[in-house]
C-alpha cells in the first residue's frame, strides 16, 4: 500500500496545501514552523480520528488543538493505494465528533464504498489506533514508547492458526484479571478489601460500644458534684454585693468632687487664654467672609507681579513692534482676510495645474483629425453607431426567426403530405344489390305463399313460404340499411379530409407570407447598414458586421472623447478666457502682498502669505502682551492699597511689620481667638451645668470620708466567683450532654459478636478463590509469553540488522524478550532502554518499529510515517540513520519530515 497524494483544506497552520507522494522516499524538508508535524498528525487524523475526544480541557483536545487558525473548512483528502486498487479518502471535521463527515470513493469509477467511520484504518492496516502509533507511525516524541500491544502481538511473524489461541489467552487473561481486581484487598473497590475494612469496622464498633457502657456509669457519679459548690458560691456572692454597693457610694461621691474641681480649673485657664487673644484684635475680630476676601486680594497679589514681569517687552520686541506698526500701517489683517487670500492662491494653482492637464498632444491631434475625417466633421456620432449596432442586433434576430420560421414552414408541409397519406377510402360494397335481392325475394315468397293459402295447395306448405318471405324481406331491409349507413360515413369523413387539407394548405401558405416579409424587411436591414458603414469608410467584402460595428463604436467613443479634450484645450476660446482671469487673480494677489512690503513671485505667493500670518500673529501678541501689562500693573497696585487699608481698619500692627508676616500669622491668630471663645463658653456651661445637677457643691464642697471601702478587690473575688459559677454549670451540662450523647450512640448500635464471627468465615473463603484465580493468571501469562517467544526470531532479526545499519556493530549484546522488550546486556547484567542516552533510547526505538513493520506485514508493506525521529542523535548515528533511511525506501514508501536535508 502507498500513499499517491494529498489536499489539505484547512488542518492546524496548514490551508489549501496539496502534495504529491513519489514511491520510495518522501523527504519534506523544511524550517520549523512549516507545518510538517501537523501534515504528519493530519494523515495519522484521516485514519484514525482524533485522541482525547473525552478529554473537558480544550488543551488536551487534538480536535481543538488542530482547529484551522485562518477558518475555513476544516479537513481535506488523500489518494492512496491497497490491495492494486486507488482509493480517495475525504474528511470532513466539525465541533464535535458527531458532526465529522467521511466519504471513501473507488478512484477510478468514483463510486463511494461503505465505511465504518473511525474504524477505517483498522480495516486498512489491521491495527487499532494505539498500535498505529507504536509501529508505523514512528514521531520524534513516541520513539521510546513501543511496548508490544494485543494487536501487533497478533500480526508479528504471522501467528496463523495461533491466532485463536492468542485471543482466548488475552480473553481468559483480561477475565482473570478482573475477577483478582474485584477480589484483591489492595483496591478500595476490592471485594475482600471492603469485607475486611468491614470486620475492622465491626469490631471498632464493639469496642466502641463497652467503652461507652463503662463511660455512661461514670458520669452518672460525676453529675452529683458540682451542686455542692454551687450552693456554697452563691452564699459568698451575697456577701460581697452588700459590700459593693456600700463601696459605690462612697467612690461615686470622691468621683463628683474630682470633677468639679477639675471644671473650675478649667475655667479659669480659658478665662486666661481668651484675655491673651483679645487683646490681638483691638478693633473686633474681620469676619469670615471678609477674611476670606482679603485673603484672595492678597493671594493675587504675587501672581500679579509675576504675570507683570512675564508680560514686560524687552528691548527687541519693543523694537519687532515699531517695525510692524510700520508694516501694518496700511491696515491690519484679519484671520477672515488672510484666508481668503490663502483661498485665492489655492484657486490660482488649480487654474495652473488644469491648464498643465488640458494641453493635448501632436499624436493627439492627428488623430482627432483623422477621425474628424472619418465622421465627416459631426461630433454625436456615439449614437449613431450604437443605432448600427442595434441593426446588426436586429438583422441577426431576424435571420434567427427565419430559421424558425423555415422549420415551421417544413414541418406544416410535412403535416400536409402525412394528411393526404391518411386519405378516406372510398366504400365501394354490393350490399345494396344483395339487400335488394333479398326484398325482391322475399316479396315474391309472400306472394306465393299468399297464392297457395288462398288455393289450399299443400297441406300448409304455404306457411313456410310466408316465413321464409319475411326473414328475406327482414334480411334484406337490414342489408340495404347497413350499406345505406357506410355510404354516409364515407360522405362525412371525406368531407372533413378535405377541410383539415385546406386548413393545412392556408398554414403553409400563412408562413410562406410571413417568410417572405421577414426576407425584405432583412434585405433592408442589410442594405441600410452596409451603405452606413461604407459611408464611415468601412470597406466590407463579406457581409458580417459584428466586427466592423464594434471597430467603429471604438472608433466613435475615442472620437467623442478627443472632441471634449479638443474643445477643453489651449487652442478653445474657453482655455483662453480662463487663462486671462487667471492672471488677474494672480496680480490682484500680487497687489496685496506688496501692501505688506513684499514683492513675491507667482510661485513664492503662498510662502509670503504665511509670512504675512506669521509677523501678524507676532504683532497680535506683542499688542495683546502690552495692553495686558498696563491692566496687570493697575491691578497689582489696587490690591496692594485694598491690604493696606484692611491691615489699619483692624489695628493688626501686632502680628508683624510686614504684610506678608500679618496676612500669614492671620488665620492661625483668627483660628486661635475662635478656639479660646469657644473653650471658655464651654467650660462655663460644663460648670454650670454639673452645679445644676449637683445641687450641694452651690453651698460648697461636700467632705469625703478618707477610709473607702477595696471596691477593685472585692469585684476581682465576685468576678472570680461568677466564673467559678460558670464552670461548674457548664461542668454539669456538659456532664448531662455527654450521657444524653453516649445514651443515644447505645443505642444506635446493632452489633455482637455473632456478626464478627460470619464475617471474618466469609473473608477466608475470599482469601481462597484470590489465591486460585492469582494462580491461573500466573500460569496463563507464562503460557502467553512461551507463544510468543517462538516467533521473536524474524522480530530480532530485523532488529539486529537495522541497529548494524546504524552503528556498525553486530548488536550480540542485544536481546528481545517474550514482551518484544529490547535489552542490552551491560556490565554483567541485562539493562533496560530507559538507563541509555536519548540518543541510544531513540536508536533503540527506531530499531525497533521497523522490526515491527517486517514482522507484521510480509506481502503488501505500508507507509511509513517518520516525524523527524533523528533529533536525539549525534552526528555519526544520524549518518547512519540516513543510511538506514535509504535502506527501507526499497521496499517501503517512506513519508520523512525533518529540518535537515538527507546528507
Amino acid at each position: 500500500m502507498r500513499l499517491i497524494s494529498l489536499h489539505i483544506d484547512n488542518f492546524g497552520t496548514l490551508s489549501d496545501y496539496s502534495y504529491e507522494f513519489n514511491r520510495g522516499l518522501n523527504m519534506i524538508c523544511e524550517k520549523n514552523g512549516y507545518g510538517k508535524s501537523t501534515m504528519a498528525s493530519f494523515l495519522r487524523v484521516m485514519f484514525y480520528g482524533f485522541e482525547g475526544e473525552g478529554k473537558k480541557s480544550n488543551i488536551d483536545k487534538e480536535r481543538h488543538r488542530f482547529l484551522p487558525w485562518q477558518g475555513g473548512t476544516y479537513g481535506g483528502s488523500i489518494t492512496y493505494e491497497a490491495g492494486g486498487k486507488e482509493y480517495i479518502l475525504t474528511r470532513r471535521f466539525g465541533k464535535k465528533k458527531d458532526d465529522d463527515e467521511i466519504m471513501l470513493q473507488d478512484a477510478v469509477s468514483r463510486l463511494e464504498i461503505p465505511t465504518q467511520g473511525e474504524c477505517l484504518g483498522e480495516m486498512l492496516f489491521d491495527l487499532d489506533a494505539d498500535s498505529f502509533q507504536k509501529s508505523i507511525y514512528i514521531s520524534q516524541t513516541g520513539l521510546q514508547d513501543g511496548q508490544l500491544t494485543d494487536q501487533i502481538g497478533v500480526k508479528i511473524g504471522g501467528l496463523g492458526t495461533e491466532i485463536g489461541d492468542l485471543d482466548q489467552y488475552n480473553k481468559a487473561l483480561v477475565a482473570l484479571k478482573d475477577r483478582c481486581n474485584a477480589l484483591t484487598d489492595k483496591r478500595s473497590t476490592g471485594e475482600l478489601r471492603k469485607a475486611t475494612d468491614q470486620l475492622t469496622r465491626m469490631k471498632t464498633d464493639l469496642d466502641k460500644r463497652n467503652k461507652l457502657e463503662r463511660d455512661q456509669q461514670e458520669l452518672i457519679e460525676r453529675m452529683k458534684e458540682p451542686d455542692t459548690e454551687l450552693r456554697s458560691i452563691a452564699k459568698k456572692k451575697d456577701e460581697l454585693d452588700s459590700k459593693y454597693k456600700e463601696s459605690m457610694l462612697v467612690q461615686q461621691a470622691k468621683l463628683k468632687v474630682e470633677e468639679y474641681s477639675k471644671l473650675k480649673q478649667d475655667v479659669d485657664e480659658s478665662r486666661k487664654a481668651y484675655s491673651v487673644v483679645q487683646d490681638i484684635f483691638p478693633a473686633g475680630v474681620p469676619g469670615e467672609e471678609e477674611v476670606a476676601h482679603i485673603r484672595e486680594v492678597y493671594s493675587k497679589i504675587d501672581e500679579l507681579e509675576a504675570r507683570s514681569k512675564g508680560e514686560l517687552l524687552s528691548d527687541d520686541e519693543e523694537k519687532s513692534l515699531l517695525k510692524y506698526q510700520r508694516m501694518f500701517q496700511e491696515g491690519i489683517p484679519d484671520e477672515k482676510h488672510l484666508g481668503e487670500l490663502e483661498n485665492r492662491c489655492k484657486k490660482l494653482r488649480e487654474i495652473r495645474r488644469d491648464f498643465e492637464s488640458h494641453r493635448v498632444s501632436d499624436d493627439k491631434k492627428n488623430r482627432y483629425a483623422e477621425l474628424k475625417n472619418i465622421f465627416h466633421g459631426e461630433k454625436q456620432v456615439r449614437n449613431q453607431v450604437e443605432d448600427i449596432q442595434n441593426k446588426v442586433s436586429n438583422i441577426n434576430a431576424l435571420n434567427q426567426q427565419l430559421f424558425f420560421k423555415e422549420s415551421e414552414i417544413n414541418e406544416a408541409k410535412a403535416e400536409l403530405d402525412r394528411h393526404k397519406m391518411n386519405a378516406p377510402k372510398e366504400y365501394r360494397g354490393n350490399d345494396t344489390s344483395v339487400g335488394v335481392l333479398f326484398i325482391v325475394l322475399g316479396i315474391l315468397l309472400l306472394i306465393g305463399g299468399v297464392l297457395m293459402m288462398l288455393n289450399r295447395f299443400g297441406q300448409n306448405q304455404y306457411v313456410w313460404f310466408l316465413v321464409g318471405g319475411v326473414v328475406c324481406l327482414i334480411t334484406g331491409i337490414i342489408v340495404s340499411a347497413r350499406a345505406a349507413q357506410k355510404k354516409g360515413d364515407y360522405r362525412r369523413a371525406y368531407v372533413e379530409y378535405k377541410n383539415q387539407e385546406r386548413v393545412h394548405e392556408d398554414r403553409v401558405g400563412a408562413l410562406s407570407a410571413e417568410k417572405a416579409k421577414l426576407i425584405s424587411e432583412a434585405n433592408a436591414l442589410d442594405n441600410h447598414i452596409y451603405n452606413r458603414l461604407l459611408f464611415y469608410g468601412e470597406n466590407i467584402t463579406v457581409r458580417e458586421y459584428n466586427q466592423p460595428v464594434n471597430n467603429l463604436l471604438v472608433k466613435a467613443i475615442e472620437y467623442e472623447n478627443l472632441c471634449r479634450e479638443m474643445e477643453q484645450s489651449e487652442e478653445s476660446e474657453a482655455y483662453k478666457q480662463k487663462l486671462e482671469e487667471s492672471n488677474q487673480l494672480a496680480k490682484s494677489i500680487y497687489e496685496e502682498i506688496r501692501k505688506y512690503g513684499m514683492n513675491s513671485s507667482e510661485e513664492e505667493f503662498s510662502d509670503a502669505i504665511r509670512e504675512i500670518k506669521f509677523e501678524y500673529q507676532n504683532y497680535v501678541n506683542l499688542i495683546s502682551r502690552k495692553e495686558n501689562f498696563s491692566k496687570t500693573v493697575e491691578e497689582l497696585e489696587k490690591c496692594k492699597d485694598e491690604c493696606n487699608h484692611f491691615v489699619r481698619v483692624f489695628g493688626l500692627h501686632k502680628l508683624g511689620e510686614r504684610m506678608k508676616d500679618i496676612f500669614g500669622e492671620l488665620p492661625s491668630a483668627i483660628r486661635d481667638y475662635d478656639y479660646a471663645f469657644r473653650k471658655k463658653t464651654e467650660c462655663e456651661k460644663k460648670i454650670h451645668e454639673f452645679v445644676s445637677e449637683n445641687p450641694e457643691f452651690e453651698v460648697g464642697v461636700p467632705v469625703i470620708p478618707d477610709e473607702i471601702p477595696e471596691i477593685d478587690s472585692i469585684k476581682e473575688e465576685l468576678e472570680i466567683l461568677t466564673e467559678s459559677e460558670k464552670k461548674l454549670k457548664s461542668m454539669k451540662e456538659s456532664y448531662e450532654a455527654q450521657y444524653k450523647e453516649i445514651s443515644e450512640q447505645i443505642e444506635d448500635m446493632d452489633i455482637d459478636q455473632s456478626k464478627i464471627d460470619e464475617l471474618e468465615e466469609a473473608i477466608a473463603e475470599m482469601r481462597k478463590k484470590l489465591e486460585t484465580a492469582s494462580l491461573a493468571r500466573k500460569y496463563l501469562e507464562t503460557a502467553r509469553e512461551n507463544l510468543i517467544l517462538k516467533y521473536t526470531g524474524p522480530l530480532t532479526s530485523a532488529f539486529t540488522d537495522y541497529y548494524k545499519t546504524v552503528t556498525g556493530k553486530d548488536g550480540d549484546n542485544i536481546h528481545i524478550d517474550a514482551k518484544a522488550n529490547v535489552k542490552v546486556y551491560e556490565q554483567g547484567m541485562d539493562r533496560e532502554a530507559y538507563f541509555f542516552s536519548e540518543g541510544n533510547k531513540d536508536l533503540l526505538g527506531l530499531c525497533m518499529r521497523l522490526a515491527y513493520a517486517d514482522a507484521m506485514y510480509e506481502k503488501e508493506k505500508p507507509f511509513l510515517i517518520m516525524d523527524d525521529p533523528f533529533v536525539n542523535m549525534d552526528d555519526e548515528r544520524t549518518k547512519g540513520a540516513y543510511d538506514l533511511l535509504k535502506k527501507i525506501t526499497d521496499k517501503y514508501q517512506v513519508i520523512f519530515y525533518s529540518c535537515h536535508a538527507i546528507a
